[in-house]
């Protein structure tokens, strides 16, 4: 079995996590604007998608990739939100 190490909230490595971040910026939203918006299929609105990605820091995708002005895109950022985001 893997033995997982407990760290603690100011261990450096943290820093480098993007799934920390992405959750911290969430909520740091999510607390500022009140809500983070669904839509009627429970993805995330439109705002809170360009938010993010102007706002999240991506493994291997700026902004500019991942931004784009068609539905199509905007529903793949989401997409991409929700599995990186979901707890």
């Amino acid at each position: 079995m893997i033995k997982f190490r407990t760290l603690s909230d100011s261990h450096p490595d943290l820093a480098h996590s993007p799934l920390l971040r992405a959750a911290l910026l969430t909520l740091q939203y999510a607390q500022e604007q009140g809500a983070i918006g669904l839509t009627k299929t429970k993805a995330f609105k439109r705002v809170f998608v360009h938010w993010a990605v102007a706002h999240f820091d991506w493994p291997d995708s700026s902004a500019e990739e991942m931004s784009g002005t068609t539905r199509s895109s905007t529903n793949a950022s989401s997409h991409r939100l929700r599995c990186c985001t979901t707890f």
